[in-house]
């Protein structure tokens, strides 16, 4: 699963060159895009074991979640105070509250 989904990934990225020089065809293209998100699809439930794995550091996952060190709270905390606006309703707030206002 995952060598043929790199095979088609590296076949997708150099599409125009293929195309170019008369390796494949635009269908073929379409049927290789459409065979990548299908295998993409096909691999999520198995994600968190691949990542297990591969066993990438911390910077490169950059998620609070799922940090080596066991700290999810702390660090999702943290990341959360970070975030700019994190305190601010949301821009479309409005669409879900203005109806629900009090007419006092």
């Amino acid at each position: 699963l995952i060598s043929d989904l790199y095979a088609l990934w590296i076949l997708e990225k150099f599409e125009s060159d293929l195309m170019i020089h008369g390796v494949l065809s635009p269908a073929t293209i379409n049927n290789v895009r459409q065979e990548v998100i299908q295998l993409s699809r096909n691999m999520v439930p198995e994600s968190v074991a691949l990542t297990d794995v591969l066993a990438p550091p911390d910077f490169i996952l950059d998620s609070a979640l799922g940090h080596s060190s066991g700290r999810v709270y702390e660090l999702l905390e943290a990341s959360f105070l970070q975030s700019p606006g994190a305190f601010q309703p949301a821009k479309s707030a409005h669409l879900f509250t203005d109806k629900y206002r009090s007419k006092l």
